[in-house]
């Protein structure tokens, strides 16, 4: 062996020796016997091609330890060589260097063996690249937070991509706003289950949206650092999306076409089944398509009903054409139909289903009828109309009249009831109901300002059989009736309104009238009577002061004093008066004791109540606080103590009285014993327009309108004035004002 080691790479049989040698002596003893038991004679190259095999399959043999074995063997060698005899030395050299010579040779074909097996790598992965860039399907590499790692052409020119300008660009980034939730739970999904997943999502082409069906799953992108990625999987499906809306747009015209029909068009199957149901009657029925779907008329109308229709249907099935009419509902109520069956064929020619199309005819069977009712309706109308033209009549009376006349109009009036609900109150025909029951039939509110008319009818449940059956049966034009009725009853009552504004303007007027003629004649002759007293006694004390002795001088004073007084007491009451219609009496509420204001009055008063001997009785607490204007408080005590001292005889009595009345208020009153007033005057004594004017007792003037100032202040304040009198017994001014707490 030692002598052929030159010729190793040139000699075949040589190389073919030192190969069996050198795996005879280093290889396993698996190896050794797979290598002896191959068959010698195999060509030349075979046999070097199982030399690499088996020297890369048995590597985890030698390759690993070989570098190591034979240091050591160099290693023991030198370190012998002192006592080992030349000969074995050499020996031993010669064996370690052809060792090493297979060693080079056995690492020169594990690196051609790697190269070759790196040249497979290289020309597959180019295979690879070249399949992944030109499939025809957008394939794109992610990780696990959705960034786009790798993809290919397919993808770049779906979004309009340049290659490798990926820039960390996220898929999500490229979806569209209203496929984010979508594509947000597709992502979920793969991190959180670890599987694959698909989705239809919208993405933002390089011409506008384009719909993608997206395939993903997770992969292992490296066995052994288990790193993750995401491969997806994008097929653009916008052509299918687009021929699908076509489809469905085109179903849905259709379907619309047939619904739309008056008429109902429905199919049956082999079992009696509905299998399809169309037209407007489905939904004027009160019923849905679902009602329908897959059951037997049996199941839907009932067993008798049913039948009738099966019987139909079975003939049909038969390969018969048929045309039937039949009912639903009783009495006015009763609706008319036909039902026309055409049998379908398949392809064998047998009947698979049949096409049924139903109509209504009660508008032809109802023609005689709908006349009638269009009559009573008109007839209704017209009394109607009469009635609300009535001149002179209340409002009240002219509602009365027309909510009973309302049921006339309608199918069955005996049983009919009818209600008009108005702003202010409602009005019944027969006995009240609840207008807010569900089978009432009411019109649309009509409004006009704030009048409101609506009409509610009701049919009664006495004797009337089925009230659910009756209340159902009302017709269009019973809605349309009662409407009309409720926009002419607004207008009429609008009317009623204006005239009834109108009215209280013209008495507004007539009391204006009044109170100008009143203070006409306050001016005329009550002024002028005082001014007359005081000139005249001015004038004799003129012409006879000389000759006058002094109690008569005195005398004249004292009378010219008390027609000043009373002079100027009618004008502090004429320009009173004349502030409060002006709206320019200004009241200011304030509390105040009951005791000054009374005191006041008295003060003003006094020298008359000394002149006639009159008796004050106070009754009231001197604590307790009134919450009014002070100078209408005093002007009404003035008015009213004047009033008591003028219709008083001298030497009587007059009770001034202030209690609290509940709950917060306090009641007060000015009481007499002087002549009292008749009925007839206390009816009239706050009225301006009315003649009050009569002397005092000691023949003082008085023209009623100290009574009217203290009926418009007492009201100012909030309070009320009223009057108790009897003739000859004297009279009591009662008059209430809150109370200040």
């Amino acid at each position: 062996m030692g002598r052929n080691r030159k010729t190793i790479k040139t000699d075949r049989y040589c190389c073919r020796c030192i190969i069996i040698k050198f795996t005879t002596k280093s290889l396993s003893t698996k190896t050794k016997s797979l290598f002896l038991n191959y068959k010698i004679k195999t060509e030349t190259k075979k046999l070097f091609k199982f030399c690499s095999l088996l020297t890369i399959w048995s590597m985890g043999d030698l390759s690993d330890n070989k570098k190591d074995i034979l240091k050591q063997k160099a290693l023991q060698l030198l370190h012998n060589k002192e006592s080992l005899p030349g000969d074995i030395y050499n020996s031993n050299l010669e064996e370690l260097v052809e060792n090493l010579q297979v060693y080079q040779f056995e690492l020169e074909m594990q690196n051609e063996e790697l190269k070759r097996v790196q040249d497979d790598l290289t020309i597959n992965k180019e295979k690879f690249q070249t399949i992944f860039e030109l499939a025809p399907v957008g394939y794109c590499m992610l990780n696990m937070e959705g960034t786009i790692i790798q993809c290919n052409n397919k993808f770049r020119s779906h979004f309009n991509i340049p290659k490798n300008n990926l820039n960390n660009r996220k898929l999500r980034e490229l979806v569209e706003p209203s496929s984010q939730d979508d594509f947000y739970f597709h992502l979920k999904v793969l991190k959180e289950r670890k599987e694959k997943s698909n989705a239809f999502l919208g993405f933002k082409g390089k011409t506008g949206t384009i719909h993608i069906k997206i395939n993903s799953r997770v992969i292992y992108l490296n066995s052994e650092t288990r790193e993750k990625v995401i491969l997806c999987a994008l097929n653009d499906i916008s052509d299918e999306v687009k021929y699908y809306h076509k489809l469905k747009d085109s179903e849905e015209r259709f379907r619309s076409l047939v619904d739309s029909m008056n008429d109902v068009i429905f199919t049956i199957d082999q079992d009696l089944r509905h299998s399809s149901v169309h037209g407007k009657w489905v939904a004027e029925a009160g019923r849905k398509e679902a009602d329908f779907l897959g059951k037997r008329a049996t199941e839907i109308l009932g067993e008798e009903a049913g039948e009738f229709h099966e019987k139909h249907f079975r003939e049909a099935l038969a390969g018969k054409p048929v045309v039937y009419e039949w009912t639903a509902g009783e009495g006015t109520g009763q609706q008319h139909f036909q039902t026309s069956l055409s049998p379908i064929y398949n392809e064998e020619g047998h009947v698979k289903e049949i096409v049924g199309v139903g109509r209504n005819i009660t508008p032809a069977k109802k023609s005689n009828f709908d006349l009638q009712e269009r009559m009573k309706e008109q007839k209704c109308l017209y009394k109607i109309s009469k009635t609300l033209h009535q001149q002179n009549h209340p409002t009240d009376d002219i509602l009365h009249q027309c909510v009973r006349i309302i049921p006339e109009g309608f199918q069955f009036p005996e049983k009919a009831r009818a209600c008009i609900k108005t702003s202010e109150r409602n009005y019944f025909s027969h006995e009240a109901f609840n207008i807010d029951e569900d089978i009432c039939l009411k019109s649309q509110p009509a409004f006009s300002g704030g009048t409101l008319a609506q009409i509610i009818i009701k049919y009664s449940d006495q004797d009337s059989g089925d009230l659910t059956r009756l209340s159902s049966s009302f017709l269009e034009e019973e809605q349309q009736l009662i409407d009309v009725i409720a926009r002419n009853l607004v207008q009429a009552l609008k009317n009623q309104q204006t005239k009834d504004e109108l009215d209280r303007k013209n008495n507004m007027l007539s009391q204006l009238n009044a109170e100008k003629d009143r203070l006409l004649s306050v001016i005329a002759h009550d002024l002028r009577s005082p001014f007359s007293s005081i000139l005249g006694l001015i004038g004799l004390m003129h012409e006879r002061f000389d000759r006058m002795q002094p109690e008569y001088i005195k005398e004249l004073l004292g009378a010219l004093n008390k027609s000043t007084n009373s002079f100027y007491t009618l004008l502090e009451n004429l320009l009173e008066w004349s502030r409060i219609q002006r709206g320019q009496k200004e009241i200011k509420p304030t509390p105040h004791l009951v005791s000054e204001i009374v005191n006041q009055a008295i003060e003003a008063h006094q020298n008359i109540i000394d002149n006639k001997n009159i008796k004050l009785n106070l009754n009231f607490d001197n604590n307790l606080r009134v919450l009014g204007d002070q100078t209408s408080l005093i002007s009404v005590f003035n008015n009213l103590l004047s009033n008591a001292i003028k219709f008083s005889e001298k030497g009587g009595e007059i009770s001034i009285l202030a209690k609290p009345q509940q709950p917060d208020n306090i009641i007060f009153s000015v009481c007499d014993q002087g002549i009292g007033l008749s009925k007839d005057m206390q009816q009239k004594l706050f009225k301006v327009d009315a003649d009050v004017k009569r002397p005092g007792t000691d023949n003082e003037p008085s023209t009623g309108l100290g009574l009217l100032i203290s009926k418009e202040l007492v009201e100012m304040n909030g309070g009320e004035i009223w009057v108790e009198s009897e003739e000859d017994k004297g009279s009591c001014f009662f008059f209430t004002i809150a109370r200040s707490n």
